[in-house]
């Protein structure tokens, strides 16, 4: 009998057993992303991009270092079974102005074979960020 509780417990706790898996991992997909944008650490936002968007991602984030993030918030999230949409309220500023911007931003996410990604990035309101929307696009000129 214990074994067979072991085992229950085992499989609820399993990304396959647990309902809600799907939503927590969705929560550490949104912290890690939005926490490697807002520490400029692309070795732990780069794992959510797609294979096939990374290039745009590292070309932009490369040639916008001047832009540095100093807060973000994650305001609301909505999920659909495998697609979420995350709103985030971005704080940052570009080292040649010192003045400080906020942007919201709406990310679209995809649950897959490779778990939460981010598919698309695009500003909701404030003020139009160069660093955001890194996968999307050409790379801007720098200002």
């Amino acid at each position: 009998m214990r074994s067979f509780l072991v085992a229950t417990l085992i499989f609820v706790l399993s990304p396959l057993g647990c309902a809600g898996n799907k939503r927590e991992s969705l929560s550490e997909a949104l912290r890690v992303f939005n926490a490697g944008v807002r520490w400029q650490r692309v070795d732990w936002s780069i794992g959510y991009v797609p294979k096939e968007k990374k290039p745009q991602y590292l070309a932009r984030r490369a040639k916008r270092s001047g832009i540095k993030v100093t807060a973000y918030d994650l305001q609301s999230v909505q999920v659909d079974g495998k697609r979420a949409k995350a709103f985030v309220r971005i704080q940052w500023y570009s080292q040649a102005h010192l003045r400080v911007m906020v942007t919201v931003v709406e990310q679209e996410w995809h649950f897959g074979d490779k778990g939460w990604q981010v598919v698309e990035e695009h500003r909701v309101s404030g003020e139009p960020c160069p660093l955001l929307g890194a996968l999307w696009g050409a790379v801007p000129n720098a200002a």
